[in-house]
C-alpha cells in the first residue's frame, strides 16, 4: 500500500519512447506543417527576383544658440538641437519623397518596379498640389516601401538605404534622396533666417517708437510743471538744495574758525594769534620798536634820563607802540566784521535753503510721476538696447549659408543581391517548421490528458483494472440481443472479473465527471448478468440528473428519492422493464439526497435487497459533481469508477479514485470506457 501511494504521487513525465510514441502518432501532421511552408518558401523563392540595397549616410550638425535672457522674447523662434528621431521621420515625410519621384521623374514597369526615365528632366520638376493620381499613389507606395532610414546606434549618423532590383538605380535614389534632404534644410534655414531677421526688424522699430514716445512724454511732464533738470540727469532744485546745503557747510567751518580767532583776539595777549603774527607791519612795527628801545637803553645808559636825546628816543618808541595797538586793532575789527559778514551770509543761505525745501516738498508727487515716466523710457531704451545687441549676436552666432546636414558617405553600388543566400533562408524556413510542428504537436498531445494504457492507472492511483469496453454505437443494444461484438466480449471479462471478487453483492458504479458513460455501464452490466439468470437490480441512485428510466422505459417515479424520504414502501418503488431487469428509478429530484444516506435511511432497505436480489448495482452521481458516491461508497462491498478513455483528465481521475478509495471497503476498480481498439492496441 505504501509503495502504491507513493507511486501516486511520482511526476507524470514522458520518457524517450513516449515522445517518440507521440511523434509517431502525430506523424502526417508533422509531415504537412513542415512540408508546406518549405514548400511555400521554395516557390517564393523561385519566382521572387534578385534585390540590391544601397546605402547613403548623413551626418546632423547640432548648432546651438545662446539666448541668456533672451528666450521669452523669442516666443514661438527658439533653435532647438537636431533630434536625430524628428529627422528619420522627416527624411521618410511623403513630402520629401514626392520631392525625390519628381525629381528623378520614376514611373513603374509592368512588372511594379520602380524605373527612370532614360533622359533625365530638362527642367527641376515643381511638388504638385493637390491630391496624387492612382498612378503617382502607387508609385509613392513602392518607393515608401522600399525606402528603410534608420539611426546608427546613438550616433548623429542616419543610414539612408533603397532597395530595388536595379543596383544602379538603388544608388542613384539613395545619393539623391540624400541630397534633397540636404538642400531642404538648407531652404529651411533660409526661410528661418528670413522670419527671424523681418520679425527682429519689426521689434526693433516698434521699441523705437515706443522708447521716443515715452522719451516725449517724460520731457512734456517737465516743461508742463517747471522741471528744470540739472546736471547729471537731476532735478535743478534737488541740484540747488544740494549746492545750498554744501555752501552752508562751507560758511559753518568759516563762523567757527572766524568766532575762535575773535576770542583770541579779545583775550589780553593777542600777539601769538596767528593773524597778528602773519601781519607784516605788525612783524616790521615789532622790529622797529625792538630797535628803539634798544637804543632808548643805550642813551639811557651814555645820557641819562632827562636828556633831550633819551626822551625823543621815549616818544619814538610811544609812537611805534601805538602804531602797533592801532594795527591791532585793525586786524580785530577785520576779524570782527568778516565774522559778522559770513553770518548774515549764512543767515540769507539759510533762509534761501528752506524756500527751496519747500518747494521740493510741493514737486514731490510729481516727482513720483515723472520717476515712473522715467522708468518706463529707461525700460524701453534698455529692451531695444538688447533687442539690438541679441539681433547681432544670433546673426554672428548662427551661419545660414553653412548647411547643418552633410553627406558623410555616399551610396555605392552594391555587387552583391540581398537574395543571393537562399539555402539560408530555406534552412531557415525548415528549422521554423520544424519548431512549429514540434511545437503543435505536443500543444495537441498536452491537449489529450487523458489515460491511454493500464500502466497510467496503476501509476497515478495504484487501482486495478477491470476491463476496457470499446467505443459502440448501440451497446445496450448488442447486450440485449447478445451479439457477439467486442463490447459484449468485453463486458463478460468484466462480469467474470467482478464474480472473482470475493464480495461483490452491491456495486457503486460511478465516475469523476459527467459524460464518461457510467449510466450505460451500469444498464449493459445489469442487462448481461439478468440475461444469463442472476436476480439483478438496478438502482438509479443519481436523483439530481436521472436516466435510467428514459433508457428502460419505466416511470420515474415512485423511486430511489420516495423510498429515502418515507413516501413510498420498498415494493413499491421496484419496477421491471420488458426485459424483466428489476429496477429503482431515481423518482422526483432531491438535493437532500446525501443527507438522508447519511441518516441510514437506506441502510435497512439494503439488507431486504440483498436478502431477495444476487447482485444490486447502483448507478450514482459522478464524485467530484456531489457527494451522493462518497456516502455509498461505504454502504456497497464493491466500487468502480468508469473512466472515458483519452478524455478524463488525469487529475481529476487521480482526485477522485482518492476519494473513493479512503472511503471504500475494498480497493475501487476501474474499467476503461469509448476505448479505440486500433490505437489502444498500438500503444
Amino acid at each position: 500500500m505504501i509503495d502504491r501511494r507513493k507511486n501516486t504521487n511520482d511526476l507524470d513525465l514522458p520518457d524517450i519512447r513516449e515522445l517518440f510514441r507521440i511523434l509517431y502518432k502525430r506523424r502526417w501532421l508533422l509531415i504537412i506543417l513542415i512540408t508546406l511552408p518549405v514548400m511555400a518558401g521554395l516557390l517564393y523563392l523561385k519566382g521572387r527576383p534578385e534585390h540590391y540595397k544601397a546605402t547613403a549616410s548623413v551626418l546632423l550638425e547640432t548648432q546651438e544658440v545662446k539666448l541668456t535672457d533672451f528666450n521669452d522674447i523669442l516666443t514661438g523662434m527658439k533653435f532647438d538641437n537636431l533630434t536625430v528621431p524628428t529627422q528619420v521621420q522627416v527624411i521618410s515625410s511623403p513630402s520629401l519623397i514626392r520631392q525625390t519621384i519628381l525629381l528623378l521623374g520614376m514611373t513603374e514597369d509592368e512588372k511594379g518596379n520602380l524605373i527612370l526615365p532614360e533622359s533625365p528632366p530638362e527642367t527641376e520638376p515643381q511638388q504638385e498640389d493637390g491630391p496624387d493620381s492612382p498612378e503617382r499613389y502607387q508609385i509613392f507606395k513602392n518607393f515608401l516601401s522600399n525606402l528603410d532610414v534608420k539611426q546608427q546606434g546613438t550616433s548623429r549618423v542616419i543610414d539612408i538605404t533603397f532597395r530595388s532590383t536595379d543596383p544602379h538605380l538603388a544608388a542613384h535614389v539613395a545619393n539623391t534622396h540624400a541630397k534633397q534632404y540636404v538642400y531642404s534644410r538648407e531652404q529651411d534655414k533660409k526661410r528661418i533666417a528670413q522670419r527671424l531677421d523681418e520679425w527682429l526688424s519689426a521689434q526693433i522699430l516698434e521699441l523705437k517708437e515706443q522708447s521716443l514716445k515715452k522719451s516725449r512724454l517724460s520731457q512734456q511732464f517737465r516743461s508742463e510743471n517747471g522741471m528744470i533738470q540739472g546736471n547729471n540727469s537731476q532735478e535743478l532744485i534737488y541740484q540747488q538744495i544740494s549746492d545750498l546745503a554744501g555752501q552752508i557747510a562751507q560758511i559753518d567751518t568759516r563762523v567757527v574758525d572766524l568766532q575762535a580767532r575773535s576770542e583770541m583776539l579779545q583775550s589780553g595777549n593777542p600777539h601769538n594769534i596767528a593773524d597778528i603774527v602773519q601781519s607784516e607791519l605788525v612783524q616790521n612795527l615789532k622790529g622797529r620798536a625792538s630797535q628803539a628801545a634798544q637804543h632808548l637803553q643805550s642813551l639811557r645808559a651814555k645820557l641819562g634820563v632827562n636828556h633831550p636825546e633819551v626822551i625823543g628816543a621815549q616818544q619814538e618808541l610811544s609812537q611805534i607802540n601805538s602804531d602797533i595797538a592801532r594795527e591791532v586793532g585793525n586786524i580785530k575789527k577785520s576779524v570782527q566784521n568778516e565774522l559778522t559778514t559770513v553770518t548774515k551770509q549764512k543767515a540769507l543761505l539759510q533762509e534761501k535753503l528752506i524756500g527751496l525745501q519747500k518747494q521740493a516738498d510741493g514737486l514731490q508727487e510729481k516727482m513720483i510721476t515723472l520717476q515712473a515716466l522715467q522708468v518706463e523710457e529707461q525700460a524701453s531704451s534698455k529692451l531695444l538696447d538688447n533687442f539690438l545687441a541679441r539681433s547681432e549676436e544670433i546673426k554672428s552666432q548662427i551661419d545660414f549659408s553653412r548647411p547643418d546636414v552633410s553627406i558623410v558617405s555616399p551610396a555605392h553600388v552594391p555587387g552583391e543581391p540581398i537574395g543571393s543566400k537562399k539555402i539560408l533562408i530555406l534552412a531557415a524556413i525548415f528549422t521554423l517548421s520544424v519548431l512549429l510542428a514540434l511545437c503543435v504537436a505536443f500543444i495537441l498531445e498536452l491537449g489529450d490528458q487523458g489515460i491511454r494504457k493500464r500502466e497510467d492507472i496503476a501509476r497515478l492511483t495504484g487501482l486495478g483494472l477491470l476491463g476496457t469496453l470499446p467505443r459502440s454505437r448501440f451497446p445496450i443494444t448488442d447486450i440485449l440481443k447478445k451479439n457477439r461484438s467486442a463490447y459484449v466480449e468485453e463486458m463478460k471479462r468484466i462480469f467474470m472479473h467482478l464474480n472473482a471478487l470475493e464480495k461483490g453483492q452491491t456495486i457503486l458504479i460511478t465516475s469523476a465527471r459527467r459524460g464518461e458513460g457510467k449510466t450505460t455501464v451500469a444498464v449493459s452490466l445489469a442487462f448481461y448478468m439478468n440475461n444469463i439468470g442472476i436476480r439483478t437490480l438496478l438502482i438509479d441512485a443519481n436523483t439530481l440528473a436521472p436516466v435510467i428510466a428514459g433508457v428502460t422505459m419505466i416511470d420515474e417515479k415512485p423511486g430511489f428519492s420516495e423510498l429515502l424520504s418515507g413516501k413510498a414502501e420498498l415494493g413499491e418503488v421496484i419496477a421491471q422493464d420488458k426485459n424483466g431487469l428489476s429496477i429503482i428509478p431515481a423518482g422526483e429530484p432531491n438535493p437532500f439526497t446525501a443527507d438522508m444516506l447519511l441518516a441510514g435511511k437506506l441502510n435497512a432497505h439494503l439488507q431486504a435487497l440483498k436478502d431477495k436480489y444476487e447482485c444490486i448495482i447502483f448507478d450514482s452521481a459522478p464524485v467530484l459533481t456531489v457527494s451522493d458516491s462518497e456516502i455509498l461508497t461505504g454502504l456497497v462491498d464493491q466500487v468502480v469508477i468508469v473512466l472515458e478513455w483519452a478524455k478524463t483528465p488525469k487529475e481529476q481521475f487521480k482526485k477522485s479514485a482518492e476519494i473513493l478509495r479512503n472511503l471504500a471497503a475494498n480497493n475501487p476498480n476501474v474499467i476503461l470506457n469509448k476505448v479505440k481498439l486500433s490505437e489502444l492496441r498500438s500503444n
